[in-house]
């Protein structure tokens, strides 16, 4: 005691929480006893809730039942606590029961999925006198289980120009169909070439199918997505190869031998599996021999193309055609042109073979050089030569005229001479013919009157030398007479 005054420590660990009254009376010998009351109000804190397993993973429909302990700072379980409970997630997507007080501080709740989701759960605990306390479940309601199929295949191929159904099937998993799901192509690569409905159509029993038309030749992978609230997503992909529409090309030749200059008309025949003739393609000869010459390409309608070739050097040539159309495939032909040398003829004018002539006399040759593939046409720039076969041989010169050849002789010589006239041509046959020619002496008479002669006076002789096949005067000429005596008068 201190000056009439006590002074008393209490321990509340030793009673429980709550409102309680403290009753303190006093005695003293000769003194009436006293007492008094004072209320003792008892709060626990720092207290704990902890929940069991706090992470959980379950399917749609699904329950999961939750055990937690309320307990104090000293680890003694509150009974009889208030709970409750909140939670993040799709609204209603998961309900739960009454609370099942196991005593002891223990306590247990049952959860059930409605909506698949991710959910965190607060539950809260809290009681008189004790401190609130709160501890977090998080709950994954998985999806249900589903598949999709391709009913086509994972792949397939198609020519340009034609469509393709595809057909999927979207199921649960007990392999039951799903419908009214959202079926569609996510994206495809590349992204465009290829166009489509913006959703599949559904068919029922889960099977969805939608109808591509691809606008190009290449390859399109499609990316698929199935989806349905509650029900596990799927993506798939699918290969479809658009390859491009067989073709054919034939040929047609006017003629498959020509003359060297001579044109071949080729007749080009480019036809589609699917449309038939093809209007609009690119033909062209493919590496073509440096020798020939082409035209350009004539389109003549429903497929066919004409194209003009010839050559100036003879010879046996393979050409390649190739056609080429969008989205079809490129198609070849071959086809073998020969050119050959254009015929000729060489002929002498008259038609005579041989010829004499007398010494020093001029002598001109007239030849033709012809072609005869049609009626005869002189050939100009042709190379004429002389070969003599004869010992002996003569100067000679050649002329091109418009019709023919001049060969001109300068016969200074007597003698007899035998050759052979050449005629070549790049590109036209050769020819030859084979001439003899004769320079004689060339003859003459004397031509003169019979003079008289009278004795004892001057004799004057007056003569004319003259060519015998011309009678043209010979001058020049040596002149030496005799004189004989024929008569005695």
């Amino acid at each position: 005691p201190v000056q009439n005054r006590w002074v008393g420590t209490f321990d509340t660990s030793l009673i429980g929480p709550g409102i309680h009254v403290v009753i303190v009376n006093a005695s003293n010998p000769f003194f009436d006893d006293a007492s008094c009351t004072f209320l003792v109000t008892i709060s626990f804190r720092d207290n704990d809730l902890i929940i069991d397993n706090p992470t959980t993973e379950i399917g749609l429909g699904d329950t999961y039942l939750a055990t937690f302990r309320y307990s104090d700072f000293y680890g003694v379980g509150i009974p009889g606590a208030d709970v409750s409970i909140d939670f993040t997630g799709t609204t209603d997507g998961i309900t739960w029961s009454e609370l099942n007080d196991l005593g002891g501080g223990n306590y247990s709740i049952e959860f059930t999925a409605v909506h698949s989701d991710n959910y965190i759960i607060t539950i809260s605990a809290s009681k008189t006198y004790y401190q609130e306390s709160e501890d977090a479940l998080f709950i994954q309601v998985g999806e249900k289980t589903t598949s999709l199929s391709l009913e086509n295949g994972t792949a397939a191929f198609i020519s340009y120009g034609e469509q393709y159904r595809l057909v999927v099937r979207y199921t649960n998993g007990s392999s039951y169909g799903l419908e009214n799901a959202s079926v569609r192509i996510q994206s495809t690569i590349p992204e465009t070439g290829i166009s489509y409905s913006p959703s599949f159509t559904d068919e029922g029993d889960g099977y969805y199918s939608i109808l591509l038309t691809p606008t190009a030749t290449t390859t399109y992978v499609l990316y698929i997505n199935a989806s349905l609230s509650d029900h596990r997503p799927w993506f798939i992909s699918f290969t479809l190869a658009v390859t491009t529409i067989g073709s054919q090309l034939s040929v047609e030749l006017t003629q498959d031998i020509i003359y060297v200059n001579q044109t071949s008309i080729v007749t080009l025949n480019f036809t589609s599996d699917i449309y038939g003739g093809l209007d609009g393609a690119t033909i062209s000869p493919y590496n073509p021999h440096s020798v020939l010459n082409f035209s350009a390409v004539t389109p003549l309608g429903s497929g066919l193309y004409s194209i003009e070739v010839a050559s100036i050097t003879p010879g046996s040539y393979q050409i390649v055609f190739t056609a080429h159309a969008p989205n079809h495939n490129n198609a070849t032909t071959t086809i073998i042109l020969t050119v050959i040398r254009t015929p000729t003829q060489l002929r002498i004018a008259g038609g005579t073979n041989s010829a004499s002539i007398g010494f020093s006399q001029s002598f001109g040759l007239l030849v033709f050089y012809e072609r005869i593939d049609g009626s005869p046409l002189n050939i100009t720039l042709g190379l004429l030569q002389l070969n003599f076969t004869s010992y002996d041989t003569l100067n000679y010169s050649i002329t091109p005229l418009a019709q023919g050849y001049l060969i001109q002789f300068l016969n200074t010589e007597i003698g007899y001479y035998e050759f052979i006239i050449t005629a070549t041509k790049a590109g036209y046959q050769s020819d030859a013919v084979q001439f003899t020619l004769f320079i004689r002496e060339r003859a003459m008479r004397v031509v003169m009157s019979t003079p008289i002669w009278v004795q004892s006076a001057e004799l004057n002789i007056t003569l004319q030398l003259v060519e015998d096949d011309t009678g043209n005067p010979v001058t020049g000429a040596e002149v030496s007479f005799k004189l004989y005596r024929l008569l005695d008068v």
